[in-house]
């Protein structure tokens, strides 16, 4: 069975979002799609021509193609419109069928199975049958530390969370960020001076990472993810989310706070957890 991902990337030439995508479509998330376990696939991006030569010389893997009707906004039932970007294989120029063809978004991060799940699935369908297959990722919650459903906090304006954040007594002793609408880290700074805290949200310090993440901190270097590697995403145009939580969240950076953290500690060893 022959198999392609198909990434839709038809940016225009002067569409300001292409740099940071194109940027972080190459040191995130195609490593993850070359790292698969199961090799046999190739890579098909839909683009404009002048993009072709740049995503070509990134894999051999990778093939352009056109499509000869553009995506476009339709109108749907009771006049709400939405955004159809599917295509007839009638419409597709340069890009010969597959028997898979599995559709990813420019910014996802696939599991290194990604690729071998999908053929032990169509395998176990039956060739000779057609096939949908649906993957929805899975959340980390930092209240609670367990992870749920994509639908439980996920949708157009969300994302998953990145850092936990908190509002403490002195901003001037942690990393505080100002936060989008939709979550969305705009800005991150470490230890403001008195009356330039962007926000009264400050990084609890609980973190869910890629482990691409953690490859964007150089080797043999000290690193903070405060100082160095949350102003070193933002920079690179890598999605940055906060999730604002109401748990207790206590500092024991100072001798104060470590008192503080001890007494809660004996106060949760007496509470039975069931």
């Amino acid at each position: 069975m022959t198999t392609v991902l198909i990434i839709r990337f038809h940016y225009q030439k002067d569409d300001p979002r292409f740099a940071w995508r194109f940027a972080y479509f190459q040191s995130m998330v195609l490593p993850r799609i070359l790292g698969q376990t199961d090799q046999n696939f190739d890579i098909a991006i839909w683009c404009n021509e002048w993009h072709d030569g740049l995503f070509r010389a990134l894999s051999e893997k990778i093939r352009t193609f056109r499509v000869k009707a553009e995506a476009r906004y339709r109108t749907g039932i009771g006049g709400k419109r939405y955004f159809l970007d599917f295509a007839p294989w009638k419409d597709v120029e340069g890009l010969e069928q597959y028997d898979i063809q599995a559709g990813l978004d420019s910014d996802d991060l696939v599991e290194p199975d990604f690729i071998s799940t999908i053929h032990e699935l169509v395998k176990k369908n039956g060739a000779e049958n057609s096939l949908h297959i649906s993957f929805q990722p899975g959340l980390f919650f930092v209240k609670k530390l367990a992870t749920g459903p994509m639908r439980n906090i996920y949708g157009p304006t969300r994302g998953s969370a990145f850092m936990a954040l908190y509002q403490p007594e002195a901003l001037n002793q942690c990393g505080v960020v100002e936060l989008a609408e939709d979550g969305r880290v705009l800005a991150f700074v470490e230890k403001p001076a008195p009356g330039e805290e962007p926000s009264r949200w400050a990084n609890a310090g609980i973190y869910v990472v890629e482990p691409l993440v953690l490859r964007q901190i150089p080797p043999d270097t000290p690193f903070d993810f405060g100082a160095d590697l949350f102003p070193l995403l933002l920079e690179r145009a890598v999605s940055l989310y906060g999730y604002v939580s109401d748990a207790p969240v206590v500092d024991i950076g100072t001798p104060e706070g470590y008192e503080r953290a001890e007494a809660v500690a004996r106060r949760l060893s007496t509470v039975e957890v069931g």
